[in-house]
């Protein structure tokens, strides 16, 4: 060519990262998650996601330094003890700002401890957060919940004004059949689509 590549991040960086990503090795692929390229450190946190990692702790403090959607979703698809779910709820409570992350990861790999945690914020600002909406939903599909509060996400899902809010309230009674709808719960759903023209 007569104009060669002087990119350093195509000619340097990203044969590094792949090398890495072709390794699957957790340590190979760190140092690429805080590279100063944002694109960089994406695509290092999703090959993460699929590597398997010695421990997950440093990879926890790294996601919620950065805070950012890939971070958070290599979190997510990592194996997490009870204890780290239970020091992500405490890091909910201290950080607002990390919340649509946690919620991301509590979804994921959240037990029933975490659905109610969950549950506990729907009367928050946060309820208004896709992420937050979709992580409940998660949890509903694998964890039933009683009709009070089945009601109390209904009525939050029809409450907002942000159609991709109300899917994600949604999502848990459409993907998860299984955790079927008690009777008045049911007739709070038909009622309010109704109202909505629905």
């Amino acid at each position: 060519s007569e104009t060669p590549i002087s990119d350093t991040l195509v000619t340097n960086t990203y044969p590094r990262l792949y090398e890495a990503v072709y390794q699957r090795d957790h340590r190979e692929i760190a140092p690429f998650l805080s590279h100063e390229g944002e694109e960089v450190r994406a695509q290092a946190w999703r090959v993460l996601a699929a590597t398997p990692v010695d421990s997950v702790d440093p990879y926890i403090e790294l996601a919620a330094q950065q805070n950012s959607e890939a971070g958070w979703f290599a979190i997510s698809k990592q194996p997490l003890s009870e204890r780290h779910l239970r020091d992500l709820e405490q890091i909910w409570e201290t950080q607002q700002d990390l919340q649509p992350g946690i919620a991301m990861v509590l979804g994921q790999q959240g037990d029933r401890q975490s659905l109610d945690f969950l549950l506990s914020k729907i009367d928050d600002d946060i309820s208004e957060n896709e992420r937050y909406a979709l992580g409940i939903s998660r949890l509903i599909i694998r964890h039933e919940i009683e009709e009070e509060a089945q009601i109390r996400v209904l009525q939050k899902a029809f409450n907002t004004s942000r159609a991709d809010v109300r899917r994600n309230y949604l999502y848990g009674w459409y993907r998860g059949a299984q955790n079927a709808l008690a009777p008045a719960a049911k007739d709070t759903l038909l009622s309010r689509w109704r109202e909505q023209g629905l």
